[in-house]
């Protein structure tokens, strides 16, 4: 058993700092957390914020779960954040402000090709390398003061101890007792309830595989090994399917990093398979997954029945000699949804957000009470991951964020209960909405761009604009126009132009508008030119200020046109990134 108390590290440190003494055979907490996952270390901080004692057991050797093994990137930006989320993601970002984050690679290289952000006024970074992720749990952990102790799996045969519906005490196979007043299960497989008895089913969510991380970069790549007892006839039936088209698909990350992932490759692990399995017996399948995709790698850069442009293009690519080291460049973990999922006699109540999930690009509540099981039979365990109804399951994008609201709201929740003597399930939800909304947790959905034939005056999108010049689609959560905008981030140094003309019902005075998704990184002074009656006009537009019109529009000016107006958007001698997404003409009456 692993235990960390108060770290002290640099964000180039990432090491572990071990106590001398091992722990007591028994101790007590207010609350145990079993899963140092995004969604534990979430609940960890948040409860310790709020005054309370915390600790929480990993059964593994290393804390932050799938965003260290794989979940590398939010693919799913319209998820709201707020809170330690956006906390998270902040710390990415400024992570990669300094120069010193990029020894492989330029910042405005992967800034331009690969970056996406956030709408809101906070600098945010969406993509991020595992190491990096790892230093920023583990500063959390150490400015907080937080207890961690790593190795330490719950005894899944008679761990858990009761006192009628009360968890009263956990034991791990490390013979520790952990004593505690509320339990939260944040772990993937849902071993904590799972070994409380708490009712619960699986769900098909699909195959937990390996996501590796590649990089091409001759500096940092360790060629692919072939594996011990490898055996061609194994690949033969994947060998034969290989195309034309690339091996895989790149998720870039920066430093000139990729993650991959073979997602039909191999013999086939379904969540409920791994969640039944023995400890001994996850770390086998572990162990033959990675072994196996190991192998399908070396076959791709070496097998002379593998397509030549495909082998040449393979073995320009390896395993990154900076990640994983311990485990030699490949994860320890496997990517995948919780495998359990609550069930519950007791309803769900409308009107008790705690959190927004995203589906297929609709955004749904998640109520407070998917997170508890039935308080007749559990009264106080809460979970942020095995959610009744397999909500987290359904998620296809399982956004790192949305895990790290979720256990925050279980914190939250577990502090309040504490602090007003009563159980979570008769916590009033007002209090810990109050909480919440406090501590800049997102409870709506998010805005719903507006559609240009619903806006008052003449609305032209980007898409209707003459361009010129290579720019680029954003992907950003913002309140604009329809469902897009433009940038010229993949070629900043290049001219752009957007021309906006539009046929106006009569001649007339009009307000001129453009909107925009603002950010710290956009162009202060981004010129618009308008044509008009008596000539033209050039306004200069501070893209980094958040449009003054309902967010979405800011005013140009008002000028007398004839029947055909012209904006010009371009980013000439712009200092920063520039973005277009609609002009409206307004009449003036």
């Amino acid at each position: 058993m692993r235990w960390l108390h108060v770290i002290c590290f640099s964000l180039a440190l990432p090491a572990l700092a071990v106590p001398p003494s091992p722990p007591a055979a028994e101790s007590s907490h207010e609350i145990v957390i079993y899963g140092a996952s995004s969604a534990g270390i979430a609940a960890g901080i948040q409860a310790s914020r709020m005054g309370r004692e915390v600790i929480i057991l990993e059964p593994s050797a290393d804390i932050g779960g799938q965003a260290l093994h794989g979940l590398g990137e939010v693919v799913d930006q319209s998820l709201p954040t707020g809170g330690l989320a956006a906390e998270f993601y902040q710390l990415i970002a400024h992570h990669y402000e300094d120069t010193a984050a990029w020894p492989r690679q330029e910042r405005y290289d992967y800034q331009y090709r690969y970056e996406s952000r956030t709408g809101s006024d906070r600098y945010q970074l969406w993509s991020f390398e595992p190491k990096v992720a790892r230093q920023i749990f583990l500063k959390w952990v150490a400015d907080e003061g937080l207890q961690i102790a790593t190795l330490t799996p719950i005894d899944r045969q008679s761990g858990i101890i009761r006192d009628g519906t009360k968890i009263t005490a956990l034991r791990t196979l490390t013979g520790h007792t952990y004593h505690g007043q509320i339990f939260i299960d944040a772990s993937y497989q849902g071993d904590l309830l799972a070994t409380a008895g708490v009712p619960h089913t699986f769900h098909d969510s699909g195959q937990l595989t390996p996501r590796l991380l590649l990089t091409d970069d001759p500096s940092n790549r360790l060629p692919f090994a072939k594996p011990e007892n490898y055996q061609r006839d194994d690949y033969q039936k994947a060998i034969s399917q290989l195309t034309d088209g690339s091996p895989w698909t790149n998720l870039h990350t920066p430093n000139n990093k990729s993650y991959i992932d073979f997602a039909e490759l191999g013999p086939p692990i379904t969540s409920e398979t791994y969640a039944s399995a023995s400890d001994t017996e996850r770390a086998q399948i572990r162990e033959a997954a990675l072994r196996y995709h190991a192998g399908w790698l070396w076959t791709l850069a070496h097998d002379s029945g593998v397509p030549s442009r495909i082998r040449h293009y393979a073995a320009r690519w390896g395993l990154c000699l900076d990640e994983y080291s311990a485990n030699g460049g490949l994860p320890s973990q496997l990517l995948g949804h919780p495998s359990r999922s609550l069930t519950k006699s007791e309803p769900l109540i409308a009107g008790t957000t705690v959190a927004i999930r995203s589906e297929s690009g609709e955004s749904s509540p998640i109520h407070y009470g998917a997170l508890l099981a039935d308080a007749s039979h559990t009264s106080n365990l809460i979970t942020p991951t095995c959610l009744a109804g397999g909500l987290l399951i359904l998620d296809q994008t399982m956004a790192e964020s949305l895990l790290i609201s979720l256990g925050q709201a279980a914190g939250t929740a577990s502090a309040l209960a504490l602090d007003h003597d009563t159980t979570l399930h008769t916590l009033p939800y007002t209090a810990l909405k109050t909480r919440l909304v406090a501590d800049d947790l997102h409870l709506t959905a998010p805005p719903i761009p507006l559609l240009s034939k619903r806006i008052e005056g003449i609305v032209l999108d980007e898409t209707q604009a003459e361009l010129l010049g290579p720019w680029a689609a954003g992907h950003i959560e913002h309140r604009g126009v329809n469902h897009s905008y433009l940038h010229d981030g993949s070629a900043p140094y290049e001219e752009h132009r957007a021309i906006y003309t539009a046929e106006l019902p009569r001649a007339g005075e009009y307000e001129v508008q453009i909107s925009y998704p603002a950010l710290p990184t956009r162009a202060t002074q981004v010129p618009v030119e308008i044509e008009h009656a008596s000539g033209k006009n050039i306004v200069q537009v501070n893209q980094q200020k958040r449009p003054e019109i309902a967010e979405i529009f800011t005013s140009v000016g008002r000028y007398h046109f004839d029947q055909t107006g012209c904006v010009t958007i371009s980013n000439a001698l712009a200092d920063g990134s520039v973005v277009i997404d609609a002009v409206r003409w307004v009449p003036v009456y």
